[in-house]
């Protein structure tokens, strides 16, 4: 009991410090971010603030043959995603780290969920290493200033939620910086 009290502290404390919130992403949302890309096979897949893992393993189940790394900053819930991993039987990567010390060069698909304040901080990593056709999907919100090639509306809470899908282009990204 002390330990999930100990769990539970230290899960508050670093979303105080960090400013980034666990909001578990609702399967429908996941299913329909999954279904947003347009998978070849092979890819290499990562979810910046990967929180339990859910859509990475969903990724994982529908496309066996890409590779799914995800990062989660928060220990707890880098554990419960491990958990999540485990009892799923998929094989993904967790790495517990910040999402500014992923190395991106081998991306060819991102998910994001994570507070605009982070996507803007991340613009600058995203110049340097993502490679032109990176598909990008995000949730509820859209990369600043670089115009989406879709954007689709789902139900969410008695309310929506959206989900903005590009494809990287250095050019354009650096114009709107």
């Amino acid at each position: 009991m002390l330990l999930l009290i100990a769990g539970f502290i230290v899960t508050v404390v670093m979303h105080a410090i960090l400013g980034v919130p666990y909001v578990p992403t609702p399967k429908r949302v996941v299913r329909t971010m999954v279904e947003l890309v347009p998978f070849r096979g092979g890819e290499t897949v990562y979810d910046l603030g990967c929180g339990d893992a859910r859509l990475l393993i969903a990724a994982k189940k529908a496309h066996p043959d890409i590779r799914a790394v995800g990062c989660e900053i928060v220990p707890t819930i880098w554990l419960l995603a491990v958990l999540r991993r485990f009892f799923s039987r998929t094989d993904i990567t967790l790495h517990m780290r910040s999402v500014f010390d992923e190395d991106l060069h081998d991306a060819d698909v991102i998910f994001l969920y994570i507070m605009p304040f982070l996507i803007a901080k991340l613009m600058p990593k995203f110049r340097r290493e993502l490679k032109d056709g990176t598909i990008i999907v995000c949730r509820s919100f859209p990369l600043p200033g670089v115009v989406p090639l879709k954007t689709q509306t789902l139900p969410w809470l008695g309310s929506t939620t959206s989900l903005f899908l590009y494809r990287w282009n250095q050019s354009a990204a650096k114009t709107s910086a």
